[in-house]
Formats: structure tokens, C-alpha cells, sequence
């Protein structure tokens, strides 16, 4: 689902852009028409310019901006995703809870536990980008959701100093780690704002 918010981004740059273009266009047009009116001013040369130039602005100053904004959605409120994600996210965790109580140890990567344990590989439950990290020490496991944020300059969110995550933290409070903005508690899930 997150391509369609992507889509959204990109058709509001694009109408912002299209818009503009047509601004300058009629501007042109009418200049051009009245350099070359005839002097009993019966000829039109360009009536297309004249309900051009309200749709261009329309389309540069409502439109465009509006889509963008809807494409933004997922990232700018992610509060609306966090029953979803924890939803997603209880189905992964009581299948390695699975994992464990029949074999006595977390399965060492989340693929271990299809077909048996889980039918399909469920989506992050997030609409925007969002990819599942795991990991084992020794036997603790560690379950988290790395949130994909196309505002983060390029750079690759498992590669940024402290990405947004929900991080499954069952039983701890609500304390921010040391370098994240803000925690939030959904059930046993935090969402770390980075």
C-alpha cells in the first residue's frame, strides 16, 4: 500500500510543476496577444490562455500541495498505523513463542518460521515503508518494525543513527532510549520516534 502514498508524492510535484509551467504559459500568451491585437480588437489569438491561467493556478496552489500531503500521511501521523503494526506484529510474535515452546529456542531468523508456524509472512500493518528486523543473543530475541521515512535525506533508515521503530518491548515502560524524540506504548510495543 505504501506505493500508493508514493504515488500521491509524486503526483503532487508533478501538478506543481504542470501548474507552474502553464502559469508562464499564459503569461507568454497574453503577452503575445497584446503585442500583436489588431487595432479594432475583434481578433482572439489565444482563448484557450484565458481559463487556463485559473486552472494552472489551481493545479499549483490546491492540487499539487494537497496530494503531496496525502502522500506524506503515513509519515507525518504515524500514530494512526500503531494498532495495525501491533496487530502484524503479535501474529510474528506468538509464532516464535511457537518456535520456542515446541524446539526450546527462538528460530535463528523470522523465515524459519514459514510454512509451519506462520501460513503467509504478514505485511508491517504500516502503510508507509516499513521492514521487520530480528534478532537472537544468546536466547533472547529481539522483534522490531524499521519505519522507512523518505524524508530522511536519502539516507538508509537501518543506517541512520536512530531510525523510527516499534520495537516489540513487552513489560518495560514507556522510557525513551537514549537518542530517540519520544516513546509511545501500543500493548507491548514502543514506537521510538528517531
Amino acid at each position: 500500500m505504501w506505493f500508493l502514498f508514493e504515488l500521491l508524492l509524486g503526483a503532487g510535484m508533478l501538478c506543481i510543476l504542470l501548474g507552474a509551467l502553464l502559469a508562464c504559459a499564459c503569461i507568454v500568451a497574453a503577452l503575445v496577444e497584446r503585442l500583436l491585437r489588431r487595432p479594432d480588437g475583434l481578433e482572439r489569438r489565444f482563448p484557450i490562455a484565458r481559463w487556463m491561467a485559473p486552472a494552472s493556478i489551481v493545479l499549483a496552489l490546491v492540487v499539487g500541495p494537497l496530494a503531496m500531503l496525502a502522500g506524506c500521511t503515513p509519515y507525518l501521523a504515524p500514530t494512526l498505523w500503531h494498532e495495525s503494526v501491533a496487530e502484524h506484529g503479535d501474529r510474528i510474535v506468538a509464532a516464535i513463542r511457537r518456535h520456542e515452546r515446541d524446539t526450546g529456542r527462538p528460530p535463528a531468523e523470522l523465515h524459519a518460521l514459514l510454512p509451519e508456524y506462520l501460513a503467509s509472512w504478514p505485511d508491517s500493518g504500516f502503510v508507509g515503508r516499513g521492514s521487520w528486523s530480528y534478532a537472537v543473543r544468546d536466547s533472547t530475541w529481539e522483534l522490531r518494525l524499521i519505519v522507512e521515512n523518505p524524508f530522511s535525506g536519502g539516507e538508509s533508515p537501518r543506517h541512520a543513527p536512530h531510525p523510527d521503530e516499534f520495537r516489540y518491548a513487552p513489560g518495560t515502560g514507556g522510557t525513551v532510549p537514549t537518542g530517540y524524540r519520544s516513546a509511545a506504548r501500543v500493548r507491548d510495543w514502543l514506537y521510538l520516534e528517531g
